[in-house]
């Protein structure tokens, strides 16, 4: 599991795997965690990883429904917890995508 630091919040940073290439168009997944806490990362990490799994597999199996409910419940709760739950869109000010490759 990759986590990295961006000023004081981590991120999760995985290279999306082979299988679900076919469901996710990019080839990394980076996501924030929310938290300056190191142990609070590793925590959520392992936590948002494995939702990220269960949706790409339901995608490939064509159950499009639960990955749509899964993406929801995800909106729900990062809405619950005051956070925006903003599409991955490029975003007005932006950095470019290569910022994630160091």
């Amino acid at each position: 599991m990759s986590i990295i630091r961006r000023s004081k919040i981590y991120y999760i940073k995985r290279r999306v795997p082979v299988r679900y290439q076919r469901v996710e168009e990019r080839p990394w997944y980076v996501a924030s965690l929310k938290t300056d806490s190191l142990r609070e990362a590793e925590a959520k990490a392992a936590v948002v990883w494995e939702n990220c799994i269960q949706g790409w597999e339901a995608r490939l199996s064509g159950r499009s429904y639960d990955a749509l409910a899964r993406f929801e419940s995800a909106r729900d709760l990062a809405q619950t917890r005051g956070f925006a739950y903003l599409p991955a869109s490029p975003l007005p000010g932006a950095r470019s995508p290569n910022f994630w490759t160091g």
